[in-house]
Formats: structure tokens, sequence, C-alpha cells
């Protein structure tokens, strides 16, 4: 899994504070002003809401292989894996 990999995680988090601001600046005034300002504010915390990303570190593994690498490929081609829960938007994002 390459952890953000399509996008950075600050862009994917710009997206959808614009996309809060879009919705509510898109609503008619009159509607802002009759909705109950906490019932509203409770559907766009739902609607906009992210699972905090965690990573399962008990959950990793390692092994160890005797293996001869070439100078020119390590270490970019270094590779770790991790178990990740959270939020399917945030798993799309990072692999």
């Amino acid at each position: 899994m390459r952890i953000f990999a399509e996008h950075p995680l600050s862009e994917f988090l710009e997206q959808r504070r614009q996309a809060v601001v879009r919705e509510i600046q898109s609503e008619p005034q009159d509607h802002l002003l009759n909705v109950n300002e906490a019932d509203y504010v409770k559907y766009l915390v739902h609607k906009y809401h992210l699972e905090p990303v965690t990573f399962a570190f008990d959950a990793t593994r390692a092994s160890s292989t005797g293996k001869l690498i070439p100078a020119e490929n390590h270490p970019p081609l270094f590779h770790v894996s991790f178990c990740v829960f959270g939020s399917a938007l945030l798993r799309v994002i990072i692999g």
C-alpha cells in the first residue's frame, strides 16, 4: 500500500472544505434563515465527516530474506505495508 499515493492529503481535505462552503453558499437565503441551526450543523457534520485514519501497527508483518539488490534500486524501492482502518473515502486516497 502506498500512503497518499494518488493525491496529497492536504489537497483532499481542502476539496472537502470547499465542498462544505459551496453547499452552504448554494442554499437559498430564506432556507438558511429559517432552518434550525443545530440541525443544519449536525447534517453537514454527518455528510462531510471523515473517520480518522489509524494504522494497525500490531498487524504489521516483516520477513527477512537474503537477496542482492542493485545499488540503483536501494533504497527508493524499499516498501513497507500497513493495515489501514477508517473512512472509505480516505482509504481511496491513500491507496
